[in-house]
């Protein structure tokens, strides 16, 4: 997708303020004239003198979409880009309470909170998704000859009827190439796609998925494709976007008299049956709202929507697998998704999402095996296996899963092809090979190539040092740094999709989380239900003291203790507001609220949930890990054309020291090859009594009949 010249112009002004930033000049403005030089050359560069009336019309672009913020200093009209002011505001973050604006000028004496920062921008890149649809039936054809029905879905999904058809990246065509090459061998195989996140690798393993269920779709109900997920969380995103994907080509599969493709999610918020339902308290994670039970684990599966669906009473009681979104009505048939565990083992879906933790507990159980392949037909056994995320199967819990999957292999006698998705795993190929069990030589590593990637846009990456003079905590700096950064967002159902309208704020310590959670919420003037708290904090947000209507206006505004910026994007500082929404994500607290502002969150998050509000990321004291740091940087800006924030709070302190000495290399690690330890003794005792009552399970199984 090009990028609109507004952007481009944005660019280049955002450039020229980052060579002040970067030296930590944060004052720096562009009067009129600056801009409409700055305009001239661009428009006389790019050529764009017939979109544009004048210098001035293109100025005036970028002030209505409020990428660039004007102020009054003096009489003047000065101009700073959304970026170079939320730095500005972000430097001068005073600890301010209500009793030090109580006095004239003493808000000057508040504790500053940030003693220096380190600032980095730069363009983003992305695969480019350049191979039209035509280059895409040829490719695919070369590897494995495609029937009638399959060349349809690959239409269907490719969209090549449409006016806007689905092109391709170069290393999704030889994802797809590898895959179907491979599905179907007599012995396993294994593909891992490793590229960037919001590079479309999920495509790469559905295209070629769908390819292949679409011929297999009979009357007869198997798991033909297994999808494995290390977290719930993770699972829950990506089930979404496969019933969206698998809907596609519902009209293709009927018009060949073939039947829908099946779904199913087995893990803890899976109802083992309807009648679980009549009791006072619903499943877990089901919230009951009327007559109808809200599903913990599938959104609307119309993507501009994304409301909660719901199972009503009367479905329930005729058994009807049947989910009405509560917004727009959309609803899920009988014949597409299977609700309940009773119906997975009567009638397996073809695509099972399940985690690793179900698949271990479940796989020697009589009633579920076969739904995993075991005890199954040899004919009816998965053909595919897909590891999401899978950088996170590391340490002594990745041996176990290694373990896990060598013992599932040898129970169900399938030989699948294992796909495996990552964005942060360096020797890619060797890792997958030992956590599948499968040759080296028979795992294929797919990348981007270089000469593949495409620039646009920009990222920001802000280190900001908590000032140890101030006597204030870190937290308190992470705080106020939540509270800014979300007010730099443009307001919930308002983005312009350039800039987003939700934050996240991670932490390594679940102890911590709690710590923030709470903190933010009473900083935001709300009690610890989230409610607003009038009786103690009667003014709000502790935000509401940064209001350009209070006194001293015009000082404050120098120094940065007035967030004019925030007030134009049309964030309310009035006191008494305590309207953000702040959430937490954790063990304690699955799931995501839809109209959370603020998600205070453990590495449940980190891993591939893709909320498309997502733009900033704050990271609390020095990340743990570089490869998880990177993930929880890519929940930011999901879509292409956003331009997403990084901001990590540091101390003076230990790691935090060290971290902030290299704040580049922070921000853009070398990751090193990871090792599992699947010959650790300790570990393969552990599985040695899984794999006892496997067998054990296969014994009774045979005595039984």
């Amino acid at each position: 997708m090009a990028e609109e010249p507004e952007l481009r112009f944005l660019n280049h002004l955002e450039k020229l303020e980052a060579r002040l930033l970067s030296w930590g000049l944060v004052d720096g403005s562009f009067s009129r004239s600056d801009l409409k030089q700055e305009a001239d050359r661009f428009l006389t560069r790019e050529k764009l003198w017939e979109d544009f009336d004048n210098e001035d019309a293109l100025t005036q672009k970028l002030v209505d979409r409020q990428f660039l913020h004007r102020y009054l200093e003096g009489t003047a009209q000065r101009f700073r880009t959304r970026m170079a002011e939320t730095v500005r505001l972000m430097s001068r973050l005073k600890q301010l309470f209500p009793q030090h604006l109580a006095t004239r000028r003493r808000w000057q004496t508040a504790p500053p909170l940030v003693g220096d920062f380190r600032f980095l921008l730069r363009p983003r890149a992305f695969p480019q998704r350049s191979v039209e649809p035509s280059e895409v039936k040829s490719a695919i054809e070369e590897v494995r000859s495609q029937s009638p029905l399959q060349k349809s879905v690959l239409d269907q999904l490719l969209r090549t009827e449409t006016e806007s058809p689905v092109k391709l990246a170069r290393f999704q065509l030889r994802a797809t190439q590898n895959i179907l090459s491979q599905i179907g061998s007599r012995s396993s195989a294994a593909t891992i796609v490793c590229a960037g996140t919001s590079s479309g690798k999920t495509l790469s393993f559905y295209l070629p998925a769908f390819l292949s269920l679409a011929e297999s779709i009979n009357a007869t109900a198997w798991t033909r494709c297994m999808a494995v997920y290390p977290r719930n969380e993770l699972l829950k995103d990506q089930l979404s976007s496969a019933f969206r994907q698998a809907r596609l080509i519902d009209g293709v599969l009927a018009s060949h008299k073939k039947r829908k493709l099946t779904i199913g999610a087995l893990f803890g918020g899976t109802p083992d049956g309807e009648y679980v339902f009549q009791f006072a308290d619903p499943p877990r994670g089901w919230r009951q709202q009327g007559d109808a039970y809200v599903c913990p684990f599938l959104r609307c599966p119309d993507a501009d929507c994304a409301g909660e669906m719901a199972w009503w009473k009367n479905d329930i009681q005729a058994k009807r697998h049947s989910l009405k979104c509560l917004r727009c009505q959309a609803m899920t048939q009988h014949d597409e998704l299977l609700l309940t565990r009773q119906r997975m083992r009567d009638e397996p879906p073809d695509i099972l999402f399940t985690t690793t933790e179900m698949l271990n507990q479940r796989m020697g159980d009589s009633r579920f095996s076969h739904v995993f392949g075991v005890n199954a037909d040899r004919r009816q056994k998965p053909a595919l296996v897909l590891l999401d995320e899978v950088h996170t199967y590391s340490g002594a819990s990745g041996a176990q899963t290694g373990l896990l999957l060598r013992r599932w292999k040898h129970a169900s006698g399938a030989t699948p092809h294992f796909v495996g998705l990552s964005a942060t795993l360096a020797d890619a190929s060797r890792f997958f090979a030992t956590l599948t069990g499968v040759e080296d030589y028979r795992v294929e590593e797919i990348v981007p190539h270089p000469d593949d990637m495409t620039q646009q846009g920009m990222e920001y990456m802000l280190a900001v040092r908590g000032d140890p003079a101030s006597r204030a905590s870190l937290l308190s700096t992470s705080i106020q740094t939540a509270m800014l950064m979300r007010r730099t967002l443009d307001r919930n159902g308002q983005s312009d999709s350039v800039y987003g309208c939700r934050e996240f704020i991670f932490t390594d310590d679940l102890d911590v989380t709690n710590r923030l959670f709470f903190s933010l919420r009473d900083a935001e003037g709300q009690d610890s239900w989230g409610q607003p708290d009038a009786q103690r904090k009667p003014g709000g947000s502790l935000a509401n003291l940064r209001n350009s209507s209070l006194s001293d206006q015009g000082v404050r505004q120098r120094f940065g203790q007035s967030w004019d910026l925030c007030e134009t994007l049309g964030h309310s500082l009035q006191a008494g507001n305590a309207s953000i929404v702040v959430d937490r994500t954790s063990s304690q607290d699955a799931g995501v609220l839809a109209n959370a502002d603020v998600v205070v969150a453990t590495a449940s998050l980190e891993v591939g949930f893709n909320d498309p509000g997502v733009n900033v990321v704050v990271q609390h004291k020095a990340p743990r890990d570089s490869a998880q740091f990177l993930q929880r940087k890519g929940r930011a800006g999901r879509r292409i054309e956003m331009r997403p924030w990084t901001v990590v709070v540091l101390s003076d302190y230990g790691r935090d020291r060290l971290a902030w000495q290299s704040y580049d290399i922070l921000f853009d690690p070398e990751l090193r090859p990871r090792n599992l330890p699947i010959s650790n003794r300790h570990i393969l005792r552990m599985q040695a009594a899984y794999a006892f009552f496997d067998w054990a399970s296969e014994q009774l199984r045979r005595v039984n009949g």
